[in-house]
């Protein structure tokens, strides 16, 4: 599955959307740092970062990006960034 790169500039306003701000340098972080080494189940952490990132930047709704933002900022390891991307992918995504 070929899923492009997050783009480097975050396309949330600084000072006043700082929780989308950071969830989505949290999804370009894990996408830098994050492996192409295809898991036992699901997807690999680079392609998990980029569903979690291109699903803030284009949720149907505000009230959707708020609530993706704020999840994505209470993850603590990368195996909790990775499971939303995951199930993103099994639900919503037709690959």
């Amino acid at each position: 599955m070929f899923v492009k790169p997050l783009p480097e500039k975050n396309p949330f306003d600084a000072t006043l959307q700082h929780v989308k701000v950071n969830a989505y340098r949290r999804c370009r972080d894990f996408e830098a740092r994050g492996s192409m080494v295809p898991p036992k189940t699901g997807v690999t952490e680079q392609i998990a970062a980029r569903i979690l990132g291109y699903t803030l930047v284009y949720a149907p709704s505000t009230e959707g990006r708020a609530m993706l933002a704020s999840r994505t900022n209470d993850c603590e390891t990368d195996d909790e960034l990775r499971a939303p991307g995951n199930m993103y992918k099994d639900f919503m995504l037709r690959c």
